[in-house]
């Protein structure tokens, strides 16, 4: 069963498609229905549908508008739009928001039935590409043929010798349709997903590439393949289709995966580059991204939000330390005192001397010291150097066994102090864009997508820990913020309605009264009026 919003400013046309229609029947549920774009818009981002089915034209925000604010907010959320014969043409500049169908006005509960029912199989079969078998045909080997040495093999160099390698690698891109064109600057990034269900387990298959393939191929220029519990995908485009798209790319495939898989889903994305060569770099970030993000409720990790030691380790030691590293990141503390007695009972296995030992305590306490410095406050770090510092006596011990411990104590105090620290992130960003909103709230073009590039995380992140953390959407609080200043300029200044309402961010003087009058019950003249009767009266 999917949910629809239904966005409409005639109200009996909008009454009729809601009671006419046995939306049950033909697989919908109608959650919500919105008189204008703004309404329609604070439904989007509360109730999060399946489908939104808006006029073009609507008051306020127009249904072009809506488009585009609900892409940057719910990008896996479908569209379709209602549209008069006079304004078809109109609509027909929305095709770069992926509307699944135009309907047009006038239409018979009949008629808009039978569309549903083909909007309906239309969501089928995307829905269906997230669980369907991928088949590997000739493209899709030769793609992997491509990318895999490139991306996998850290040893694949390039010297000036074979300088023309690079250039041969450029056009085999661009004939697999990995790259645009050999004219364009091309720009690279690395996305690394993992799929989890509900008792941690990695569920990454094969078949999940059918998905990603469908919602990148809609942006970008890509590449994807699967390789050990993950798909990894090489995305190529100018600097400005990068930046616009991959925030709408990474959110429409983590609301796909909760609303279709029911699973986690975790992304890592890399830096940008000009050089096919650097994949191998750009996909260590993003692996190192994307482990920074397991365990935590953030889905969607960039390298460049997150400081961290590198994690391109070659001896035993160096492995072990990195495995802990991620162990403290996303494992359980069970996982933690597991890890670190099987790795003692293996030192001591092989005959390891005190020395073997005490050089393994050194590198995790180091690279702990370092991931707890790059996470956390000073004044958590320094509580834990101190801590530290006292580990000293450590390699005084004889007893393997109390080195294990004392270790596995240390370590199990630097997962403690960042676990605390997350969360204490999660209330900073919340207080900073609260400020933001304090500050900004009479800059009309204010949105959750310029505040969430102002914070370096994601839309979807910053939507769902705001509704967690304060239990009310953005625009909700924004229009709060806006309604209070306005009732402060309306009641003791003489700044006339539409003065009020530009200072407040509304360039349109009837949607501020609209607001005003949705907040307070009363229109701003009006109660302007009752205040200076009321005062009179005094």
């Amino acid at each position: 069963m999917y949910t629809i919003v239904i966005a409409d400013d005639e109200v009996a046309l909008r009454q009729a498609m809601i009671k006419r229609i046995d939306w049950k029947s033909i697989g919908f549920e109608v959650i919500g229905e919105a008189e204008n774009g703004v309404e329609a818009l604070e439904l989007v981002e509360r109730l999060e549908p399946d489908l939104l089915l808006t006029d073009i034209k609507m008051p306020f925000i127009s249904g072009i508008n809506l488009a585009r604010k609900v892409r940057e907010i719910r990008p896996a959320m479908q569209i379709a739009f209602l549209s008069g014969y006079d304004d078809f043409s109109y609509a027909q500049q929305a095709i770069k928001y992926n509307i699944i169908k135009y309907l047009l006005k006038p239409i018979s509960s009949k008629e808009l039935t039978k569309e549903l029912v083909d909007i309906k199989e239309k969501m089928d079969v995307i829905n269906q590409s997230f669980v369907s078998s991928f088949e590997v045909d000739q493209q899709q080997l030769l793609v992997e043929r491509l990318l895999t040495p490139l991306v996998l093999d850290s040893d694949f160099v390039i010297d000036e010798k074979q300088s023309g390698y690079e250039s041969y690698l450029n056009q085999e891109a661009v004939q697999l349709e990995v790259r645009a064109s050999l004219e364009e600057k091309t720009r690279y990034l690395v996305m690394v997903i993992r799929y989890f269900d509900k008792r941690r387990k990695n569920i990454t298959d094969r078949n999940h590439l059918l998905g990603i393939k469908g919602i990148v191929k809609k942006y970008l220029r890509f590449g994807s393949f699967y390789s050990g519990k993950k798909i990894i995908t090489l995305l190529s485009g100018q600097a400005w289709e990068i930046e616009k798209y991959v925030n709408i790319i990474v959110n429409e495939i983590v609301q796909s995966s909760e609303r279709i898989l029911c699973a986690d889903c975790y992304l890592g994305l890399s830096s940008i580059s000009d050089s096919l060569m650097k994949a191998n770099l750009l996909y260590s970030e993003a692996m190192s991204a994307v482990e920074y993000g397991q365990g935590s409720r953030r889905s969607i990790n960039f390298i460049g939000d997150i400081k961290r030691t590198s994690m391109i380790c070659y001896e035993d030691v160096d492995k072990i330390a990195s495995k802990i590293e991620k162990l403290i990141k996303s494992g359980g503390t069970d996982e933690i005192e597991l890890y670190l007695s099987s790795i003692f009972v293996m030192f001591i296995d092989q005959g390891a001397t005190r020395a073997d030992i005490d050089l393994l305590m050194i590198r995790i306490i180091s690279s702990t010291c370092a991931l707890v410095y790059s996470v956390c406050d000073a004044k958590s770090s320094a509580l834990f150097f101190n801590k530290a510092s006292e580990l000293s006596s450590i390699f005084n011990k004889h007893s393997f066994n109390e080195k294990r411990m004392d270790l596995i104590g240390f370590c199990l105090l630097s997962k403690s102090l960042i676990k605390k620290q997350k969360k204490m992130n999660s209330e900073v960003i919340c207080d900073e864009l609260m400020e933001i909103i304090d500050k900004e709230y009479g800059n009309e073009e204010l949105s959750l997508g310029v505040v969430s590039e102002s914070l370096h995380v994601s839309i979807s992140y910053l939507s769902s820990l705001v509704k967690k953390n304060m239990g009310e959407t953005f625009i909700t609080l924004l229009t709060k913020k806006r309604m209070e200043v306005a009732k402060e300029l309306v009641l003791y200044s003489s700044a006339k309605v539409l003065e009020i309402a530009y200072k407040c961010g509304y360039s349109d003087q009837h949607y501020f009264s609209y607001c005003f009058k949705k907040q307070y019950g009363i229109s701003p003249n009006k109660m302007r009026e009752q205040n200076l009767v009321s005062s009179n009266e005094k």
